[in-house]
């Protein structure tokens, strides 16, 4: 609904939910050695951007807090008992003081679970690792979180790993109604006249041995007919495929991708030296070569095709 970039480590988001909006404050905060007057001045523009947001809606604030939360009992309930540190640090003394003074939790403490599934970044050559990125949600709407953890093995260029937070939306005990995916069907095949006749007099003759009008409401009378083009669409045409996302991606990248993928699961498991880490280096820059000359060439020969119609 409304994206706004208020400085160089804080930026909000706002979507649209089920029953409410949302508004998702990113941050990159500084971090413990930086000085004083930074500090004051990120959370002061922290604090703005979050009375700046309606009240009506839900607010989020999540990222990089760089922040060392730990399980002290005097800052309960802001904080969970689940924490990776055991100690507190400037930094977590802070991000705690703002989420009590605006009624928020630290949601990112609260889950249990095991060691591995708690840090968030690794120092370079994985020496030791921290939990420095939160999620911090309106304590209103903490039963709304149902889980928050860290997964290690996300193959991305960064030293953070990735956060995943599951969440539920909801006023009250709302029955959840599943729908069926609604199947998609080649209507480009009734451009040809073969198949647009075959599927105009099967319908009709359908229509005319079990006409519409035998239901004792409209809505029945309705359903009949939407059964029916369903049955006669479903035997004259086929479904529709699902499209490729990548048309260029091809064996090579595939192989290339696997290759990556390999040498990361290596250097993870086996708690990577240096010449696993140069091996996966080595690996992801192979792949974005391949993938960069094959979306090349498969741009360069779309654009040749259109310049036929010009």
């Amino acid at each position: 609904m409304d994206f706004k970039a208020i400085s160089t480590r804080i930026c909000t988001l706002r979507i649209k939910g089920k029953f409410f909006s949302y508004t998702i404050i990113n941050v990159h905060a500084p971090t413990e050695v930086s000085t004083e007057e930074e500090k004051e001045n990120f959370y002061d523009v922290l604090q703005k951007t979050f009375d700046e947001s309606p009240s009506y809606v839900a607010k989020i604030i999540i990222g990089d807090m760089d922040v060392q939360v730990g399980k002290e009992e005097i800052y309960r309930p802001t904080t969970g008992s689940h924490s990776l540190h055991e100690n507190t640090n400037d930094n977590g003394f802070r991000l705690i003081q703002f989420a009590t003074l605006n009624n928020k939790v630290i949601g990112s403490t609260m889950f249990q679970h095991r060691n591995i599934h708690k840090p968030t970044w690794t120092a370079p050559h994985r020496s030791f690792e921290n939990q420095i990125d939160h999620m911090v949600i309106d304590a209103r709407h903490m039963s709304d979180l149902l889980d928050v953890r860290s997964y290690s093995g996300g193959n991305v260029d960064s030293d953070h790993y990735l956060v995943i937070a599951r969440m539920r939306a909801r006023i009250s005990n709302v029955k959840k109604i599943r729908g069926e995916r609604i199947s998609k069907f080649c209507v480009s095949r009734l451009q040809d006249e073969n198949t647009g006749n075959m599927y105009a007099n099967r319908l009709e003759e359908r229509l005319k041995q079990s006409p519409c009008t035998g239901g004792e409401t409209i809505q029945e009378e309705l359903d009949l007919c939407k059964d029916t083009i369903q049955q006669v669409t479903e035997e004259v045409l086929e479904k529709q495929a699902s499209r490729k996302r990548n048309e260029w991606f091809d064996e090579d990248c595939e192989r290339a991708n696997k290759e990556k993928n390999e040498a990361y699961l290596i250097m993870q498991q086996q708690y990577g030296t240096r010449n696993k880490v140069l091996r996966n280096q080595e690996n992801r820059r192979e792949e974005k070569k391949i993938h960069k000359k094959r979306k090349r060439e498969w741009e360069k020969k779309q654009l040749e095709e259109l310049s036929k119609y010009v």
